[in-house]
């Protein structure tokens, strides 16, 4: 024994497992359950402590801030760290709290030595341990989060080879490498390992602090990267107006069309309903504007008093240009000319009523010829508004290949999408049924069969429609086909369509029953921020679902606790016409 300090010389070196384990929040457990409760639990887990102990031959070398315990055998150190949780788990339980602890091992050399008698009856500590492995077990320990265990990669590596010996607390452990992680002080990187048992969940990272933080290259350091990308964006904005085309009129990307309705001179009635339902279909293919639905229609003519079903002609369709926000006009006509038909198409705008620009196309011969001119005017007027010669190739399919070949079919499907939109589901049905009666492999016609049983809460009925639309897809705009693949997981598999709408959301941001499907769904999981944001964009649509997007948006803005916003929301929604629950 050491006269002068009281204490043993120091042992030799010796290869230990360290331990340390934390009770989490146990100065918030105090206080909510109170002295007296709270001293008896603490009973209970020093029973525990030392039942575990026992079992697993640990020796306890301090507990004044965690649990600090050797062992000479590593596995044992995971063995006690394991049955920890599930025993305090179990205490949790028994008393209706939730109980946690963080832990952190390693493997290392330590020197120990024994106090003298005077010194731990004056209040020192039975047993010192010294070394460099005990604030790296230590920094592991302050590396967790509740309910997780980090290990240094010797631990790691020697614990994992021997965790068959644990019996039954060792079965199906799961192992997981978060990487390296530099602590203050020490030199050299760690590698950091988690294991948890297979009927607790994944806790996450571990969390940095001013202490210990990830060892990542620099390019990868957040401020590093921010730079970067904004290097990056001012390259490729400067680029984008350096080489993008400059529009033939006033019309900016993604500003929204009005079309009228179609004069049709030929005397051929069939051509009414399904050539202005043609040039909806061929325009909407493009990314670069936005036509305003059937629906949008309707809803602005009852925002304006008038009565949806009226012919849309141009004073009208000016009218509703005017009130929708939407930049121009296309009044599309049909003629005889030289015995064949020609399809062409006026732009307006509607503040000065003048005409800004036209196209035209003549038919040739043989079936879906006139579904040919249509695209071909559709071409012209998306060059001539300003959108990239490239993209209009790349982003369109032949009419007669994404609709059908026959008129008659054509009409109908046109029949059913006034039905649709005035909510008239039952007639709807009836008119895409009959669509696909004249031509089977009409696939918007079955996908609207879908949204119709849909509407009506026949999901089996929209599942067994969506697979006939599926066997179909070829014949599919991408924008139809991303809504065929979402509808069926939203009717088979939900959890899992909530992605696939919002990439479809980011994909088309100004198709707004995308933007709606994945707000709604993303606030029924519970990520309230980013149903937030979606929410928001969906809110601020001029021209549909004006009502029940601003419900949508207050709901998320009462989640987020923003309670004067969400109130202002909810005015919003009942001014617009919203009586839903």
């Amino acid at each position: 024994m050491n006269a002068d300090t009281g204490t043993s010389t120091p042992h030799n070196e010796q290869l230990r497992a360290l331990l340390f384990a934390d009770l989490c929040d146990s100065l918030q457990l105090v206080e909510r359950i109170g002295d007296i409760a709270a001293a008896e639990l603490f009973q209970h887990h020093d029973r525990l402590v030392l039942a575990l102990q026992q079992r697993w031959n640990g020796q306890l070398i301090d507990r004044s801030d965690a649990l600090f315990m050797l062992f000479e055998c590593p596995v044992d150190a995971l063995g006690f760290a394991l049955d920890y949780q599930r025993g305090l788990q179990q205490l949790g339980q028994e008393r209706d709290i939730v109980l946690q602890s963080r832990a952190g091992l390693h493997v290392g050399d330590v020197l120990t030595w024994e106090n003298s008698a005077e010194a731990v009856k004056a209040g020192a500590k039975p047993i010192e341990v010294e070394g460099l492995a005990k604030p790296m077990a230590a920094r592991l320990m302050q590396l967790a989060r509740p309910g997780q265990i980090l290990l240094s990669s010797v631990a790691e590596a020697m614990m994992r080879r021997a965790s068959a010996s644990l019996g039954e607390a060792g079965e199906g452990l799961v192992w997981q490498s978060f990487g390296r992680w530099r602590s203050k002080g020490v030199a050299q990187p760690m590698d950091v390992f988690g294991v948890y048992d297979p009927a607790t969940r994944s806790i996450g990272r571990p969390r940095q602090s001013a202490k210990a933080s990830r060892d990542i290259p620099v390019w990868r350091r957040p401020l590093v990267m921010t730079a970067e990308v904004t290097l990056v964006a001012a390259l490729m904005v400067g680029a984008w107006f350096l080489t993008r085309p400059q529009p033939a009129i006033a019309f900016a990307e993604r500003d929204w069309v009005v079309i009228g309705k179609l004069k049709n001179f030929t005397g051929n009635a069939l051509l009414d309903d399904s050539l202005e339902q043609a040039l909806r279909i061929s325009l909407e293919q493009s990314p670069y504007l936005n036509v305003l639905t059937d629906d949008q229609v309707s809803r602005t003519l009852a925002m304006m008093r008038r009565r949806s079903g009226e012919a849309m002609d141009r004073e009208q369709a000016i009218a509703i240009a005017v009130r929708s926000g939407a930049r121009l006009v296309l009044m599309p006509t049909v003629a005889n000319v030289g015995g064949r038909p020609r399809f062409s198409v006026e732009v307006l705008e509607p503040q000065s009523q003048r005409t800004l620009v036209s196209a035209s196309a003549n038919a040739g011969g043989g079936e879906g010829a006139i579904l040919a001119a249509v695209d071909d005017v559709s071409r012209q007027l998306r060059k001539q508004l300003g959108e990239d010669r490239t993209a209009i190739g790349s982003a369109s399919q032949p009419l007669p290949q994404v609709t059908t070949p026959d008129m008659d079919a054509l009409r109908a499907y046109a029949l059913g999408q006034k039905r649709y939109s005035r909510g008239d589901f039952k007639g709807a049905l009836a008119f895409f049924q009959q669509a696909t009666d004249v031509d089977p492999d009409f696939a918007l016609a079955w996908l609207g069969q879908s949204r119709c049983r849909f509407a009506s809460m026949d999901y089996l009925g929209a599942s067994q429609l969506l697979d006939e639309a599926r066997k179909r897809s070829e014949h599919l705009t991408p924008r139809e086909r991303l809504c065929v693949k979402n509808w069926a997981l939203q009717i088979g598999d939900p959890d899992r369509a909530t992605d696939g709408w919002a990439r479809m959301a980011e994909l088309y941001p100004d198709y707004i029953p995308t933007s709606y499907n994945a707000a709604l769904n993303l606030f029924h999981e519970n990520r309230i921020e980013e149903s937030l944001v979606v929410s928001r964009r969906v809110s601020r649509s001029k021209v549909e679902l004006p009502e029940v997007a601003q419900d949508q948006y207050g709901r998320a803005l009462l989640a987020s606790e923003q309670y004067a916003d969400a109130d202002i929301a909810f005015s919003r929604a009942a001014i617009n016409g919203w009586g839903g629950p």
